[in-house]
């Protein structure tokens, strides 16, 4: 059974709103307290909730000016910026970059534990986005992303899965070529 956002909330005494803005933190399509959650984003939810991944981020990024005026022994205030000066985002701790919030779509690839690389082999070999299930089925099996042109009786094994021909007949025929282990 899936555990729904306000059943952590609970557990660890925070509001469901500070769960749920904790949830797009880490990238989680949640909208309501009542969203039940797969059990990976749960896992993510808790080591977030419980300060593990905070521990695994560097620490509090210091102020150059601050480390500037430490090791010439001036005060702080005697400094200025050099002209031009800006901060870079290549600097910037992963914590305070801006983070792309992941759409529906691909937090399903991510909680069956595909990741973006074999996503996108995936799809360039004609899976469609919201097929994630069909591709964690496939490699269960060991059919590869390049198994999918390979061609069975005439007709290449994606032009069968689009036709809509059950995953396992085409197991069964993978299987009849050699192509794949008993």
């Amino acid at each position: 059974m899936k555990v729904r956002v306000y059943e952590i909330a609970h557990e660890y005494g925070q509001s469901t709103r500070h769960v749920i803005d904790v949830l797009h933190r880490i990238s989680a399509g949640v909208h309501s307290a009542s969203t039940p959650l797969e059990p990976l984003v749960v896992a993510r939810l808790r080591a977030e909730l419980e300060g593990r991944r905070s521990a695994m981020r560097p620490s509090v990024v210091s102020d150059p000016m601050d480390d500037a005026a430490k090791i010439f022994g001036i005060p702080r205030s005697s400094l200025r910026p050099a002209r031009g000066a800006r901060p870079h985002t290549s600097r910037l701790r992963p914590a305070d970059r801006p983070q792309r919030v992941l759409e529906a779509w691909e937090t399903e690839w991510l909680v069956l534990l595909i990741d973006e690389v074999e996503r996108d082999a995936w799809l360039a070999a004609g899976l469609g986005r919201h097929d994630a299930k069909l591709a964690a089925r496939l490699s269960e099996y060991g059919i590869g992303p390049a198994m999918l042109s390979i061609p069975l009786d005439g007709r290449t094994a994606g032009a069968r899965l689009r036709g809509g021909e059950p995953i396992g007949q085409i197991i069964a025929r993978f299987r009849q070529t050699g192509q794949l282990g008993a």
